[in-house]
């Protein structure tokens, strides 16, 4: 949204949800295209309800105890499967019982045209230990990178 419309700290959420809401109805007239808008903030999709080219639908968390305990699958076919919905969605939260969350970012702005082709993500997280490898794994691809090693 903040190419949409500046951020500005010093205004409350709902008028900044009604800016980013005008700044989107506005990009579809200009662009004469229709948008699908998904959030779990539903005062946020109330709000941007009745545009017909702005379609927002509200998305519920689903409680833990409907999905199933275990799903078998690939690494790879887990590993495209987290890809595309960070793609599709812009961004996608996971979060865990031990109280952590990883963010996953497929767009992100200044996006470079090399991240997309190697379809790298960006990953925020609250765990520290997760912050701890990412950083050793930078350093690695780095060194990597200095000595021509194939890693």
């Amino acid at each position: 949204y903040s190419k949409i419309v500046e951020e500005d700290r010093s205004i409350s959420r709902r008028d900044m949800d009604s800016r980013i809401i005008q700044g989107l109805i506005n990009e579809i007239r200009q662009q004469n295209l229709k948008l699908y808008f998904f959030s779990q903030d539903s005062d946020f999709i109330a709000r941007a309800r009745g545009n017909r080219n702005l379609i927002a639908k509200h998305l519920e968390k689903i409680p833990q105890s409907k999905l199933k305990k275990k799903y078998k699958c690939s690494w790879e076919d887990f590993n495209r499967f987290l890809y595309t919905l960070a793609i599709t969605f812009g961004a996608i939260k996971l979060e865990f019982s031990d109280n952590f969350t990883i963010d996953l970012y497929g767009i992100w702005r200044s996006k470079k045209l090399n991240d997309w082709e190697r379809e790298n993500l960006k990953i925020f997280t609250s765990n520290p230990v997760i912050e701890r490898i990412s950083k050793d794994l930078t350093i690695l691809n780095n060194i990597k990178i200095e000595e021509g090693l194939n890693l």
